[in-house]
């Protein structure tokens, strides 16, 4: 089976697509990846490792290997003067994630830094989640936020530990009592101070599509009386998508797009959903925006009637 990214709307493992991609002003784009581009590369379970993706785990973890006492250090100094933040183990950790990039030539480019709200002000970030990259991607955002992530990551070495150091807050799925848990934790963060990065599709895109919202972050941040702000990834999707196990190629033309601020008070759920979900998608390549329309509130299934848009034909 050919795996191909890029051109073309091509099997790339069990049950998984992955669309057409095209350059920054909707043409198609010239690379593609195809098996035989791979190079050598191994298949583990329904994951793809090359040489590329080979060389940047090993120089991530080992970066890890490296900061992580910084972090260890900085979590225990950080409680005498920050308990309430604890923003010095979150600096090492945001230091971890751009080293990671930065020594691979990745060079993440933040467009409307201006529009975001002061540095003084907690909001609630929002952002489209097409591959594992998008975390240390975020890392390159100006301002300190600590993470929203799946309760499975806490047992990752290192990376768990740096979570729970770094006091990013855990979902473990479940009961209703689980969300009430997880509401009283991220107020009790944001009113502390701290900005929450989230990713409201609650998993990556299966196929580089922006998927539906949930309503979990936008329920936080009203909760808290805080901002949403909407965040838009692009760039790296390309270079991994969920059948790899790591980067399989260098990522091209990484941006992070800040969206104006949208204020919570007095809105329904529904709309800021609707509203965070149509910025994040207008700073959206063509290919990665929503296929089928949603309902107004912009959580909804696609409508029957409304035919799949047209994808670019793939190279010859």
């Amino acid at each position: 089976m050919t795996h191909s990214l890029g051109l073309g709307s091509t099997a790339v493992g069990a049950g998984e697509t992955l669309p057409t991609a095209t350059a920054q002003h909707g043409s198609p784009s010239a690379r593609t990846f195809d098996r035989s581009n791979l190079g050598f590369h191994l298949k583990i379970g329904s994951k793809v490792i090359n040489m590329y993706g080979l060389l940047f785990a090993t120089q991530a973890w080992f970066t890890a290997l490296l900061m992580f006492p910084l972090c260890f250090v900085s979590a225990l100094v950080a409680p005498i003067f920050d308990w309430r933040r604890m923003r010095p183990p979150t600096a090492i950790a945001v230091m971890w994630g751009r080293l990671a990039l930065w020594n691979m030539g990745v060079r993440p480019e933040v467009e409307g830094a201006e529009l975001l709200p002061p540095r003084g002000e907690a909001v609630v970030f929002v952002a489209n989640h097409g591959s594992y990259l998008d975390i240390p991607v975020t890392n390159y955002l100006p301002r300190m936020c600590k993470y929203l992530m799946k309760a499975e990551l806490l047992w990752l070495p290192i990376v768990g530990w740096k979570a729970v150091l770094a006091r990013d807050i855990f979902v473990h799925r479940g009961t209703s009592t689980t969300f009430r848990q997880l509401l009283r934790s991220t107020t009790r963060t944001l009113k502390a101070g701290n900005s929450i990065m989230t990713f409201p599709e609650g998993t990556r895109s299966r196929d580089g599509r922006l998927g539906k919202f949930k309503r979990g972050p936008f329920t936080m941040a009203q909760q808290a009386g805080v901002r949403v702000v909407p965040v838009t990834i692009t760039g790296v999707t390309e270079a991994m998508p969920p059948f790899a196990m790591a980067p399989l190629r260098k990522p091209r033309n990484v941006r992070l797009v800040v969206h104006p601020a949208i204020s919570t008070e007095g809105k329904p759920v529904k709309d800021l959903i609707a509203e965070a979900r149509k910025a994040v998608s207008d700073g959206l390549e063509d290919w990665q925006k929503p296929r089928p329309k949603v309902d107004a509130s912009g959580s909804g299934d696609a409508s029957p009637s409304t035919p799949p848009s047209p994808s670019p034909p793939p190279s010859p």
